[in-house]
């Protein structure tokens, strides 16, 4: 049987990526919780947040929508 190669989101390599961006943007996280929604704000050293709501009635399942807010300043 023949391997198919896995896709660049599965590769051990990019959660590397993906730590180092994590790790350069600075990220500070602000949380808002009033049951069944916690709000959640990253803001990145360059200005850029990304907001999350989420819906939790159960501890098993959730609702998530994000929005992302690019500043001028990010490079």
């Amino acid at each position: 049987m023949k391997d198919l190669p896995l896709p660049p989101c599965l590769q051990k390599d990019i959660t590397d990526a993906v730590m180092a961006n994590v790790a350069d943007t600075e990220p500070h996280f602000t949380y808002s919780h009033l049951w069944p929604f916690t709000l959640t704000t990253s803001t990145t050293k360059y200005g850029s947040k990304t907001f999350t709501l989420e819906f939790r009635i159960m501890r098993k399942f959730s609702f998530h929508i994000g929005f992302f807010w690019k500043s001028e300043n990010a490079t």
